[in-house]
């Protein structure tokens, strides 16, 4: 049961020399982790998860205390987003991907156990994301006329904003995410990584392949995320050569969390091959990443997605519960 990747042996076919060479030039963990982790090597399995999170779980959200080992329903819903004062969720209920439908962003308060709605607006809208500080959200909206505009929303009551409309070096919008100020923004366009400011201008441009190596390994649910120490230090996902049991199972490329330095112009592999892992997001203290995967031997169970968490380094790879889509 593997999600977020067309399942086509031609995928296989096409991408098989790319992946191959992508692998030669990675470079090993080891090398690298001392400019990225500080993080002592004793770490207990307590401290694996330093975060409250909230997840989706088989179409409902979930809500797990870094403090608690037991998750709480919450409520129906998808792309759940925590705020950072960890007392509101922004999340959009089940939607059909048409843009003719309305789409509804939702604000669930902890303390009322309430639901109110935030904004409605006819199309598709996905990727929705509160801001590290204060009030805003940020959202991919997918118009029927066809146009992809990222929008930004104050659930403080002021109407939404597009960023991207004013300007035409941005031809399309996959996986944003804030910056580590809540002042400027990270997406891509598959060929482009951009880094944008609310005006829409691009503060920075970098070919997306110069961090991954090839673009033909790139999705558009492939996230690039500044850490929250250091903006130079990029972690990302891209397509590579599964297990061989994975490439049994699915007949597919595998999917793995990299880590890029922007400085020293080196990457690493974080995920070891028998793993698929997607949807990272960094821990507040940029010390530990958390992402969405499985290992190959449950790829046939029903549900065989858990939330994981993993040292900047790529060490002590620990799960934390079932789930997917994990926001901190």
């Amino acid at each position: 049961m593997k999600t977020y990747q067309n399942n086509t042996k031609l995928v296989t076919l096409i991408l098989s020399l790319i992946l191959a060479t992508t692998v030669a030039c990675q470079v090993k963990p080891s090398e690298f982790a001392a400019n990225i982790s500080s993080a002592s090597s004793k770490e207990t399995a307590q401290q694996k998860q330093t975060d409250d999170l909230v997840f989706l779980r088989e179409g409902w959200i979930y809500y797990l205390r870094a403090s608690e080992k037991t998750p709480k329903r919450i409520v129906k819903g998808e792309f759940p987003s925590f705020s950072r004062s960890k007392k509101q969720i922004v999340y959009v209920p089940s939607q059909p991907p048409d843009p003719d439908v309305e789409a509804v962003l939702m604000l669930y308060d902890l303390n009322t156990k309430k639901s109110r709605e935030l904004y409605r607006v006819k199309g598709f809208v996905n990727s929705n994301q509160f801001a590290p500080e204060g009030d805003l959200v940020l959202f991919i909206l997918r118009t029927r006329e066809g146009k992809t505009n990222l929008e930004v929303f104050n659930t403080a009551g002021e109407e939404a904003f597009t960023i991207n409309q004013s300007n035409k070096e941005i031809n399309d919008v996959f996986s944003p995410v804030w910056a580590a100020d809540g002042n400027t923004i990270y997406f891509h366009d598959m060929t482009h990584l951009f880094h944008v400011g609310f005006d829409g201008q691009i503060i920075e441009k970098t070919p997306l392949k110069s961090i991954t190596g090839s673009l033909d390994t790139i999705t558009s649910s492939d996230r690039f995320i500044p850490s929250p120490k250091d903006e130079n230090i990029l972690v990302f996902t891209q397509l590579v050569p599964g297990s061989k049991l994975f490439e049994k199972t699915f007949g597919e490329p595998n999917t793995a969390l990299f880590i890029f330095d922007k400085q020293q112009n080196k990457k690493i592999r974080l995920t070891p091959e028998n793993m698929f892992a997607v949807d990272p997001v960094w821990s507040s203290d940029g010390e530990r990443l958390y992402f969405t995967g499985y290992y190959d031997i449950h790829g046939r169970e029903n549900y065989p997605f858990s939330i994981f968490s993993i040292k900047s380094d790529g060490s002590d790879i620990l799960k934390i519960t079932s789930g997917e889509n994990a926001s901190m």
